[in-house]
């Protein structure tokens, strides 16, 4: 838990009359999160060792999590970075920090909804994030989407018809 769930991350943030709800809740059975539960699946790429300083090694690695529900499908993409601790001949995990990349998310998703001659897939996202990655892109500007988009999109008309104006399939 945490003091300030504005500026930590926090599973979850309840006061002990809302802890004392959820576990009678719990104890009925009958308490569900999804119901249908969704389908997920994760793809993990570009695993990299950041740093090593005494017992302690920082991993990084890039995701895409494809979250199938009946009416919709949703695209988390970031990037997750592991604090390991060494203890007793194996690692712990000391910390996990997790970015989003939302925004590049509601551009493919904005794709993939839009009248393109054809519409970008999972493998095309997965594509567009690792040349995003490639060229160190901080944001979805013209310059690096007329570098990278051609690894999201597969139509050249399509290409051309985002690139003349972005500002529609920003989401």
């Amino acid at each position: 838990m945490t003091d300030d769930p504005d500026r930590e991350m926090s599973i979850i943030y309840d006061n002990r009359s809302r802890i004392a709800l959820r576990v009678q809740q719990l104890k009925t059975g009958k308490r569900y999160a999804q119901t249908p539960p969704s389908s997920v699946r994760r793809m993990i790429s570009n695993i990299e060792m950041l740093e090593q300083e005494g017992d302690h090694v920082l991993v990084g690695a890039n995701f895409l999590a494809v979250e199938s529900r009946p009416r919709r499908t949703v695209l988390w993409a970031g990037r997750t970075e592991y604090r390991l601790r060494r203890e007793g001949g194996t690692f712990r995990l000391a910390r996990k920090t997790v970015t989003l990349v939302d925004r590049v998310v509601r551009f493919a998703q904005s794709l993939r909804k839009a009248d393109l001659k054809k519409a970008p897939g999972i493998a095309e996202v997965v594509d567009w994030a690792v040349a995003l990655v490639a060229v160190s892109a901080d944001g979805l500007s013209s310059g690096v989407l007329r570098k990278t988009l051609g690894a999201l999109l597969k139509n050249r008309d399509d290409v051309e018809r985002v690139l003349s104006d972005p500002s529609r399939f920003r989401g």
